[in-house]
Order: C-alpha cells, then structure tokens, then sequence
C-alpha cells in the first residue's frame, strides 16, 4: 500500500495540507508545532478511523475536519 496522495483540513493542528509523496522513502520534518505528527495521524486516521486515534481529530475552534487519502486502487 502506498500513499499517492493525502489531502486533510482542519485535522488536528492542520489548517490545509495536500501531499504527494515520491516513491521510496519519505522524511518528515520540521520544527515543533509544524504538523508532523498530523500529517501522520490524518493518514492513520483515513486507514483506522476514529479508533486510530488517541484525542479529538477536529482542528481547535472549527466545526468539522476533512481527510481524503488515495491509496491508488483506494481513496479513503
């Protein structure tokens, strides 16, 4: 399974995020409070659903968050 394409709004501390990750092997980083570890969960969240999930998935202050993942054969 590879991720052809992850888009995610108002997901944990993400406003708006769309990635396309090259083949092979794809680092991560940033300083703290970037998005990392929400870029992550919103991948794990599309696959496992809420029960991937250890806190509260909508972005604080708004109504609702959206994370679309497609998985080549699948879009979650």
């Amino acid at each position: 399974m590879r991720v052809i394409k992850l888009e995610a709004q108002n997901f944990k501390g993400l406003r708006a995020i769309e990635v396309s990750p090259e083949h092979g092997i794809n680092i991560v980083g940033g300083r703290n409070g970037q998005g990392k570890t929400s870029t992550l969960d919103a991948i794990m969240f599309a696959i496992a659903g809420k029960r991937g999930l250890k806190q509260d998935a909508v972005r604080v202050g708004q109504d609702r968050a959206e994370v679309k993942v497609d998985l080549g054969d699948l879009q979650i």
